[in-house]
Parts: C-alpha cells; structure tokens; sequence
C-alpha cells in the first residue's frame, strides 16, 4: 500500500470511530469505575476527572435567544477523557478534552471542518476552576493573520443551562467578548 493511501485509510478508520456513538457511562460504583486491583484507579473514580460531569449529554445552543446549533459531550476513552461535537449553521467542530497528569492541567484540542483557515484549530488549556463550578481555559489561534488568545468559560447555570462566554485578546491584559452562547440540555430520546 501507498503512503498516501495508508494515511488516508488511517483517516478514513479514526474518523468511523469518532462518528460511532460512544458507550452509555458506567454506573457510579460499578466495576467499571472502581479502582482495579492490578494497577492504578480507573479515571472516572478520581475526582478531577469529573469536573466536566455537568457538561456530559446533549445540548441545544442559542445565541442571542436564537437558534444556534448543537453541542454534544460525552465520555471518551474509558472516562478519561471528554469528547465535543459541535453542529452549527456554519461549520462543525470537535474537541477532545483529556487531563495531563505532568502539568495537572486539563487541555483541549478544537479542530473545526475548517482546520486549514484561521482559527481552524486551537489548543486550550485550563486556566482557573471558579467557585461556582466554572471553567476557563486560555490558548491561542490566529485571526485575520495575526495571533491572539482565546478564553472561554463554561459556566453552570442555576437552572441546568450553561453559558459559554467567549473573549479574545492581543495581549491578555484586555479582554472583549466575541461570544455569548447557551446551553440548554436536550430532552432525552424515547426509545422506540
């Protein structure tokens, strides 16, 4: 086989893995989650591996009160990671979100259907955990050929939606929002 065409049937399989729905979550307290007794606790039985839980489902996102897309989060690779799928009116993104155990620090790699503009992938690291259950995380992406940085936080609401507030700034000294989205949880399918 070819380079190119073993590349290419390498991306062809990531991507039918990626499009699969992945497992239900274990049940707290099962097997699943329970520390093993060969090796090192599983990750969902370690509490920073949880600090995403309130993000975990189905999501309908609204801008302004308007329909604005999708947003999909869910466990991936045995609970030690999150996986984000994004569906809106103008291009589709995901995010693998996975703890790095060496700087212990969540981090995040975005990559749109856009990869190739500006802005097309961006990698974010978790900056501050807020009281209230925030998260903000920082990183960098390009813009009109210049660099800037990126903040996002994702803020539980008291009624089970959440806000994403999205800023950026030239020198993360001053920063201007350029996005205010919210999330409201999706009412569960029913089975047939």
């Amino acid at each position: 086989m070819k380079p190119t065409l073993a590349f290419a049937a390498v991306l062809l399989f990531a991507g039918t893995l990626i499009a699969q729905e992945p497992p239900s979550p274990p049940a707290p307290g099962s097997a699943a989650t329970a520390p093993s007794p060969e090796g090192p606790p599983r990750c969902r039985a370690i509490g920073v591996y949880r600090i995403f839980d309130f993000l975990l489902g189905n999501w309908n996102v609204t801008i302004d009160g308007k329909p604005a897309g999708t947003n999909r989060f869910a466990q991936a690779a045995w609970g030690c990671a999150i996986l984000e799928t994004r569906i809106d009116g103008t291009m589709r993104s995901q995010g693998f979100y996975y703890f790095h155990p060496e700087s212990k620090r969540w981090k995040q790699v975005w990559v749109s259907e856009q990869a190739l503009a500006p802005n097309g992938v961006m990698e974010l690291q978790l900056v501050d955990l807020l009281e209230d259950g925030s998260i903000v995380m920082e990183g960098t992406g390009i813009i009109a050929e210049r660099r800037v940085y990126e903040r996002s936080t994702l803020e539980p609401m008291g009624d089970g939606r959440v806000r994403q507030v999205i800023e950026t700034s030239g020198d993360r000294r001053t920063w201007r929002r350029v996005l205010e989205s919210i999330y409201e949880k999706q009412p569960p399918k029913k089975k047939p």
